[in-house]
């Protein structure tokens, strides 16, 4: 998974990461799966840090795995990225797509 995160990442700032704490459990918990979704492609979009992606990635991964508890780890992971690859598209239909565009739904809807 982590080859394929990086395959997204053509260019990574290690800096741009500090401006976006973790999200917090109450953050989290009050957003929908689409939503994480959506925050998670923002984050791929934006493409200014592996580490901000992997932790939306996981946020979302984690909530995949509580709501089908039937697919194995792997089914979970494929579908997680098919979900987030799709809401990527979402947000490029939306007009969202260039990094600074990303970065602006990113800070609106995906920060506290």
């Amino acid at each position: 998974m982590k080859l394929l995160q990086l395959a997204f990442f053509m260019c990574v700032s290690s800096g741009a990461y500090a401006q976006f704490p973790n999200p917090s459990q109450e953050f989290v918990k009050s957003k929908d799966s689409p939503e994480i979704a959506m925050c998670t492609a923002a984050s791929l979009q934006m493409q200014t840090s592996i580490t901000l992606y992997s932790t939306w990635f996981d946020i979302l991964k984690q909530r995949y795995t509580v709501i089908y508890p039937q697919k194995t780890a792997k089914q979970v992971e494929a579908y997680t990225i098919e979900r987030v690859l799709d809401k990527k598209r979402r947000l490029k239909d939306m007009g969202y797509d260039s990094k600074s565009a990303a970065l602006k739904y990113f800070q609106v809807n995906c920060t506290p």
